[in-house]
């Protein structure tokens, strides 16, 4: 028997997934986030090229640079791993292996968060 019922009558009152819009806007605000981070970064590396000694000691032993560098590169982590997520979600069809590599890619995304904080911490305790 023929179902006359439309794809969109069937669909209306399903509700949403209500995830989409969190993870949309914490893409955008990474983003965001980011752009005076890499131009802070640039700046930094374009003086590296004409003093490197200064500019080394000034990013090593700086408490603003390290805040920066800090909130850099975790930021750019957790940007990675929610575009990460968003591919996995999109090209793996295997519910089983899609879970286990969004679980695998945040691990990964902690770990090398905790130990790139924790190095950056330790040096600039150390050379105080």
């Amino acid at each position: 028997m023929k179902n006359f019922v439309s794809d969109i009558s069937r669909a209306k009152h399903l509700g949403s997934a209500k995830s989409g819009v969190s993870h949309w806007m914490w893409q955008r605000l990474t983003a965001i986030f980011l752009v005076p981070l890499y131009v802070w970064f640039v700046l930094t590396m374009f003086q590296f090229f004409i003093n490197p000694e200064y500019v080394t000691n000034q990013v090593l032993y700086s408490p603003f640079s390290l805040i920066a560098l800090l909130l850099m590169v975790n930021i750019t982590l957790i940007h990675g791993v929610l575009g990460i997520k968003v591919v996995l979600e999109d090209y793996v069809h295997s519910e089983c292996l899609k879970n286990f590599l969004i679980i695998i890619s945040y691990g990964a995304t902690l770990f090398t968060m905790m130990l790139v904080s924790l190095s950056l911490l330790l040096n600039f305790i150390v050379n105080i």
